[in-house]
C-alpha cells in the first residue's frame, strides 16, 4: 500500500474518458443500505458529448430515461407499453433525481472521476493493486466534502482499461452513502444519437 497525494491512475482514467472512450454501455447496480442485493439495476448508455440513456430493470422494469445535451432536456417514458407517452423534464427535476440526489446530466463516468479528483484536491489517497484491478481510497481532509456530503471514496478500476468496476461514497463518519457496481462494460459501441431520443408523439 502506498500513501500519496496525487493519483496517476485517476488522472490516466480521466484522460481516457476525455479522449478515447467516447461511448460506452454497462449494467449499473446501485445499493444505498449496504445490505446484499441492489436497490436499483439498469442498463446505462453514454455517447459524447453527453447523450445518456437509462433502461430500468429494477425496481421499475421497462422505464426509460434519456438526456439530450443539445436540447438540455431529459425525457422520461414511465409506462413501457405506452411508447408515445414521454415527459419532457428539466434534468434537475426531483421526479428523476436518484436517491443520492444524482442528476441524469451528471450521471456519466467522467463526472464521477472528476468528483473523486475534486475530493482529492484536499485529501489523501491510498493506492492498492490487485491481480486485475487498481483500488483507490480517497479521504478528504477534515471538513472537506464534495457534493455536500461526500468525504470519502472507494474506487476500483480495471487494470487493463481503467474502466470503473466499483465505486462507493462515504460521509464524514465513514457511513456508506451509495455504492455502484459496473458490470458487462462495452467500450466505444456503435451508438447513434437517435438511440437516445425518445418519441414524443405517436
Amino acid at each position: 500500500m502506498v500513501l500519496i497525494s496525487f493519483s496517476s491512475p485517476l488522472d490516466k482514467a480521466i484522460e481516457l474518458f476525455e479522449t478515447e472512450y467516447k461511448a460506452y454501455s454497462y449494467t449499473m447496480k446501485v445499493n444505498h443500505d449496504g445490505e446484499e442485493g441492489a436497490d436499483m439495476v439498469l442498463r446505462y448508455h453514454y455517447l459524447s458529448p453527453g447523450f445518456v440513456r437509462m433502461e430500468m430493470v429494477k425496481p421499475f422494469r421497462g422505464v426509460v430515461l434519456t438526456y439530450d445535451p443539445e436540447k438540455g432536456k431529459a425525457y422520461l417514458r414511465p409506462f413501457p407499453r405506452l411508447k408515445s407517452f414521454v415527459l419532457e423534464l428539466d434534468p434537475g427535476s426531483r421526479l428523476i433525481r436518484g436517491p443520492s440526489d444524482h442528476r441524469v446530466d451528471e450521471s456519466d463516468i467522467l463526472t464521477l472521476l472528476y468528483t473523486v479528483r475534486d475530493l482529492l484536491k484536499k485529501g489523501d489517497l491510498e493506492v492498492e493493486e490487485d491481480k486485475d484491478m487498481i483500488i483507490l481510497k480517497v479521504r478528504g481532509k477534515e471538513g472537506h466534502r464534495v457534493r455536500r456530503r461526500i468525504a470519502g471514496f472507494l474506487l476500483k478500476l480495471a487494470k487493463e482499461t481503467l474502466f470503473p468496476l466499483y465505486a462507493a461514497s462515504f460521509d464524514e463518519e465513514g457511513d456508506l452513502i451509495e455504492e455502484v457496481m459496473f458490470e458487462d462494460p462495452v467500450l466505444n459501441p456503435d451508438l447513434d444519437p437517435g438511440f437516445f431520443r425518445l418519441r414524443t408523439s405517436p
